[in-house]
């Protein structure tokens, strides 16, 4: 479990917790990443973005839990609807 306390409105460098996340999900293989909902990764879109393809490309799925969605398919390819999905949210957020 990692809680982090500082604003999502940060960038990704610094949120320190998002970052030993990150690196852990990829240096332990992780399959899932559980996330109450998207804005836990950030606020900004771009920010999102960029932590979304850090793990896509160590094959770990985001489960967004409030959204009951998977951000990989079950082969590990990027699932597009929710792919286009998450820019949505993520911009409105």
């Amino acid at each position: 479990v990692f809680q982090e306390h500082i604003s999502g409105a940060k960038k990704n460098e610094e949120r320190q917790v998002l970052t030993d996340c990150l690196n852990y999900c990829i240096t332990h293989s992780v399959n899932y990443l559980l996330l109450s909902e998207l804005s836990r990764l950030g606020r900004s879109t771009l920010q999102v973005l960029r932590s979304l393809e850090v793990l896509h490309e160590a094959k770990v799925s985001v489960y967004i839990q409030n959204l009951g969605l998977y951000t990989l398919q079950a082969d590990g390819k990027v699932n597009p609807i929710v792919s286009v999905l998450t820019t949505m949210l993520a911009e409105m957020g």
